[in-house]
């Protein structure tokens, strides 16, 4: 079977008690069945703890929330792993950041940045990032139940049409033309969606270009961009940010989970969340129209970021054929990176590209890794 593979997937190498935010820490990994029915042999103190960690769950895990993971020594590596071997951990980790899906088409396979080594493996690629097809025998349990190949290659075909697009926007790069690129993206989805209600494959056969005007005299759009976007992709407006920060992404009990991120998130709420109405939109929009007017070298950054989603995520659609909750979910989390960026640069006077990697790694944990928070993120962008 054909494997679609982000480049630099075999260099990944996890640099163990040298990580600065540990995949042990912050989040719950679950133990599959194959490894907990290992663990039945295990004698003492090691199954013990397990057992105590796990005696009024339903499917065991290693570690719950905030907590960490009760095998992690002090020098930040696997006790368990040290002790047992490799094969005694759980699948999970035996992969992370690994990231496989077989589409029974095709495979796709990716390093997940909510680790900051493959976050910062991304991140200091220059221009974009590069895909590389191979042949692999075991692709491994197919994902979903769609077998529907003629729209595989439907999403095929758009995929590489929206890609190419992100390469012409890119050689002529401003906010304005990402505004318009994520614009056109956004009409796309719209009439892709309703393609897909009226089976109307042929829609996929046109050129991007041929949605520049489209669907600009219909309400349902115009109230759409109204309500939600206000007509602005990239940078959001302040009131667009201001509900997705408040309501679908920010809690408080990030300061026991992901530190880091929670102060990152500090100096929004301590500048801004003070402020009413109209003063908090506009005073949020000053910072970023200063932040970005400073960084103009990171605008390739975040759109290389909207491409690595779209490469990760796009065949989402193949199981729940929702154009508009993927294609706009990844304009979203662009916003959200650079808004972090921002908030991070004005608290700390600076940015490096291994912050901009920490930045990543706990924005993609909180908004991809936590399920609520996920689920109100994709119900946010269809507002």
């Amino acid at each position: 079977m054909k494997t679609e593979r982000v480049s630099f997937y075999k260099d990944f190498k996890c640099i163990e008690g040298n990580c600065g935010e540990n995949c042990c820490t912050g989040w719950i990994v679950p133990v599959d069945n194959e490894t907990w029915e290992k663990y039945a042999s295990l004698k003492g103190l090691d199954f013990l703890r397990l057992r105590l960690e796990n005696f009024h769950r339903s499917e065991p895990v290693f570690v719950t929330g905030a907590n960490g993971c009760r095998f992690r020594n002090r020098e930040g590596l696997c006790s368990m792993q040290l002790k047992y071997g490799e094969e005694m951990i759980p699948a999970v980790c035996r992969a992370y950041p690994r990231r496989r899906r077989n589409y029974g088409v095709q495979t796709v396979s990716w390093l997940d940045l909510s680790c900051i080594e493959a976050a910062r493996m991304f991140l200091e690629r220059s221009g974009r990032v590069e895909w590389e097809f191979i042949d692999e025998k075991n692709a491994g349990a197919r994902w979903g139940n769609n077998d529907d190949e003629d729209f595989f290659k439907c999403l095929c075909f758009s995929r590489e049409k929206i890609l190419k697009l992100l390469d012409e926007t890119e050689r002529e790069i401003s906010c304005e033309k990402i505004d318009d690129t994520f614009r056109l993206i956004h009409r796309f989805a719209i009439g892709a969606q309703g393609a897909c209600i009226n089976s109307d494959r042929d829609f996929f056969d046109k050129p991007l270009e041929a949605l520049e005007n489209f669907a600009d005299d219909k309400a349902s759009e115009k109230s759409f961009r109204e309500k939600y976007f206000q007509g602005i992709y990239f940078p959001y407006s302040g009131e667009t940010m201001h509900t997705l920060f408040r309501e679908c992404f920010y809690s408080s009990t990030l300061k026991k989970r992901i530190p880091f991120l929670y102060k990152v998130c500090g100096e929004y709420t301590k500048h801004f969340e003070t402020l009413l109405g109209a003063q908090k939109t506009q005073e949020y929009e000053k910072c970023i129209e200063l932040f970005l007017s400073g960084y103009p070298e990171l605008l390739p950054v975040w759109l290389n970021y909207y491409r690595y989603c779209l490469m990760q995520y796009y065949y989402n659609i193949y199981e729940d054929y929702s154009f508009s909750k993927w294609l706009l979910r990844a304009v979203t989390d662009c916003n959200m990176f650079m808004m972090l960026c921002a908030m991070y640069e004005r608290q700390a006077g600076k940015l490096s590209l291994e912050d901009c990697a920490h930045i990543l790694a706990v924005f993609e944990r909180r908004s991809r890794h936590n399920r609520d928070v996920s689920e109100k993120m994709n119900r946010g962008v269809l507002w």
